[in-house]
This record gives C-alpha cells, structure tokens and sequence, in this order.
C-alpha cells in the first residue's frame, strides 16, 4: 500500500471519527428521560413523541407523582401522562392516560385515582360519550346511601355477572376497585358489549375492528376520555419542552366573588374570539350578567356567579358555540 493511500484512509478516519459525535448529538432526542425530581415524557404530546415537548411527572413542591407513579406500577399501569400538573375541585391533580393522580395530603400524604367517569357525568357528557364512544350512562345508585361499603361494592360488581369476559379481566388485577373504580352501568350496542366503571370503560367487541379481534375485551383509558372531552384545562394539557412550566393560575379572591366562589381565566385578558380556560370552584353563569360576561370576556378578567354549579356554566358555555371553555 503506498503511502499516499494509508495518508488517505487516516484522514477518512479522523473525519469519521469526527463526524460521528456530531450525528448522534443531532440524532432524535428519547422519548422519555431523566430530570430533576421525576422524568420526563413526550409520548403523549399528540406528535408521537416528537416536538421535543410533553410532560414531567415529579416530586417536586412536596407532592411525590413520581414517587407514586412509580409505586403504581409506572406507565405499563397508569399509561404516559397526558397533562401537568393543576387544580380540580380542591386537589392538585394530574391526568394519565389511564387515571389521574389526585394528591391527598389529607389522607397521610397520599395519592389517589379520579373518578373520571364520575366526573364526566357531572359535567354533562353523558350523551356525549354515548354518541361518540358507546359508553352508557351510569345507573341510578341512590339506593347505595345507608349501605356498608362491602354491600355496596357487591351490587355494583355484580353487573359484572352480565359478561364473564369482562369480569375475567375486571377482576385480573389484585385491587380492581382501586384501578377501575366501581361498575356502573352495562349495555350491549349490538356490535360491542359494554361495562360503564368509574375510572374506565370495559369493551367487548363481537366483531373485529382494527384494535381489537372479535371476542377482545379492551379498555377505553379513563384519562384519555376526560382529555378528549375537555374535562381538562386547556392550559394544562399543552405540551411543553423539559424544564418549562405552565402559566400560573391566580385565584380572584373571594371578596371579588361576595365570597361565592373563586375562579381564574386564563389568559388573564382573552379577546372576543381567543379560546379560554376558566379554573375555580362551583360556580354558575347562566344569568343575564353571566351571558353578557361570555360574551365579552375582554373586558372582564375575573368572572363570578351566582350560587349554582359546574354544569350550568358548561352547558351555557356549550350552547353559546363562541367560545372554548373548560371548567
């Protein structure tokens, strides 16, 4: 070999050498790492991973999601998270695509799962999840009040009786209530049979359908039908790069309100044709000054209403058709 050849292959091997480095730092970052207090993920950011934006489940602030989403059994039992970190009905709380955690330092510093369904129902989504997911509404369980909590648990899982495949896998965990929360209601929509829980929905298809072979029981992720229906702030479920956080909701304060409710919009200052966020306790807006209010958020950065709750405000807004609003 002359040496003008072995000159030749020593420079193609220090700009290989070279070269290589600068590749893998450019190449695709993972979908899910490291950070301080938790880790990341963008497996849910609605790019499939990419985008460099998602979400950071953590410890911080002294509430332990990570710890606990960990403890849980991480993404293989609660699925990617699917939002950050906000406020609902009293509690810091954040969504998955299976569950949502809600932090309970009035429980010893737990964490516990949403009832979502329950939540849907509360805000007026029934017809919507029948119409656009074959999920039946809940049954009437008044009759539950006055009842020990093991005969309350024994009606509602004997729905489960309706459908030995579903109550094969309902009951395949170790602690189904604590997964799946309570059965609630059944229907069969002819090419489906379905189980209303209170934190999923149980499906078995009797033909085959692109995600499910006829016979499959598959379960509809409770977390990912709340986002989906806009249970969620829209805030907090926008996907951000690693180490940035969402905006910060300012409660007004109860003197603002007559001491009613407390509740924020965010942005602070909407036009008449930007989507909005509304954040607070119970509250209602279906009066007159309510209307008006909705109709021109600009000049208004705090709403309060009368005494009433969330589902008049919702189908009000709703109706309305103007604007995107989440309670």
């Amino acid at each position: 070999m002359s040496h003008r050849r072995v000159v030749a292959l020593l420079l193609l091997s220090l700009l290989a050498a070279a070269v290589l480095p600068w590749h893998q730092a450019t190449a695709q970052a993972p979908n899910d790492f490291p950070i301080p207090g938790g880790w990341f993920f963008s497996q849910a950011n609605g790019q499939g991973g990419g985008g460099q934006t998602g979400y950071s489940v953590t410890d911080n602030e002294g509430i332990p999601f990570w710890t606990w989403f960990q403890r849980y059994g991480g993404v293989d039992e609660v699925g990617y998270p699917v939002s950050h970190r906000f406020q609902w009905n009293g509690f810091t709380v954040q969504a998955f695509q299976k569950v949502v955690f809600q932090w309970r330092p009035d429980q010893g510093g737990q964490v516990w799962f949403v009832n979502v369904l329950d939540e849907l129902h509360h805000a007026g989504r029934d017809q919507w999840l029948q119409e656009t997911r074959q999920v039946p509404p809940p049954r009437d369980w008044s009759d539950d009040r006055g009842l020990a909590w093991p005969q309350v648990v024994q009606r509602h899982e004997a729905i489960l009786d309706q459908n030995p495949a579903i109550r094969q896998v309902y009951f395949s965990k170790n602690d189904p209530v604590l997964f799946y929360g309570l059965p609630m209601s059944a229907q069969d929509f002819g090419n489906v049979f379905v189980i209303r829980a209170q934190r999923v929905v149980f499906q078995q298809w009797k033909v085959t359908v692109p995600w499910a072979a006829a016979g499959q029981v598959v379960l509809a992720n409770g977390g990912d039908l709340g986002k989906e229906a806009g249970l969620y702030p829209g805030w907090a479920t926008t996907p951000l790069p690693p180490g940035h956080t969402p905006p910060p909701v300012t409660p007004t304060p109860a003197s603002a309100c007559n001491g009613d409710e407390t509740l924020a919009v965010i942005p602070p200052n909407p036009t008449t044709t930007s989507p909005i966020t509304v954040s607070g306790d119970l509250f209602s807006a279906v009066d007159e000054r309510g209307a008006d209010r909705a109709r021109q958020p600009a000049a208004h950065r705090h709403w309060c209403g009368g005494k009433g709750n969330r589902l008049e405000l919702q189908r009000y807004a709703w109706s309305a058709g103007r604007l995107s609003l989440h309670v």
